[in-house]
């Protein structure tokens, strides 16, 4: 089984030379899959919040 899909934030910019071309490409790649799985889940959250009727009561494990 393969891995699982990643979400990446990549910039790119050219580098360009004193007369105007493009010299090169300068690349950067940030993985961000961990950072869009939790805005993820925070908007499900907010969707429940704004859909229910009923009364949420937020916990921590010791019930508090």
């Amino acid at each position: 089984m393969g891995a699982a899909p990643r979400t990446l934030r990549v910039i790119r910019a050219p580098v360009i030379t004193t007369d105007g071309t493009v010299d090169h490409l300068i690349s950067i790649a940030t993985d961000i899959t961990d950072e869009q799985r939790r805005n993820d889940e925070l908007r499900l959250a907010s969707k429940v919040f704004e859909s229910t009727a009923d009364a949420i009561v937020l916990t921590d494990a010791e019930d508090r």
